[in-house]
């Protein structure tokens, strides 16, 4: 592609007078040129705008390729509650006799109840 006989560019913006590039950054002499120039600055403002939103949804699809981390994790977490909550339902009043010590309710509590028996190591 041949340059304009006036020394423009692609866009008939001078160096000077392209917004983003070029020394100066000179002012648009007419209403064509500064559309241009509005253009111009848009068009590089969605590239960045597309890449950030670009970015995000390809995390969002990785993270759903690969679900088994955040699944493991979940499952693992509700089984947990679900013991300790099934357990001491189940389990409030009755003595369990383990090779530690007795225990009262299905999950162990080390600490605050030692002193009265209620559960963890009888000392």
């Amino acid at each position: 592609m041949t340059r304009p006989p006036t020394g423009r560019g692609r866009n008939g913006l001078s160096a000077a007078g392209c917004l983003n590039h070029g020394a100066g950054h000179g002012v648009p002499e007419n209403e064509s040129q500064m559309f241009r120039a509005r253009a111009h600055t848009h068009a590089r403002t969605r590239t960045v705008e597309y890449s950030a939103i670009k970015e995000d949804i390809l995390l969002f699809a990785r993270t759903w390729m690969y679900p088994e981390g955040i699944m493991i994790r979940e499952i693992s977490q509700t089984e947990k509650v679900k013991y300790c909550t099934i357990s001491l339902v189940s389990g409030t009043k009755k003595k369990k006799n383990h090779r530690n010590g007795n225990q009262f309710g299905g999950c162990q509590r080390w600490g605050d109840r030692r002193e009265n028996g209620e559960g963890g190591l009888k000392e």
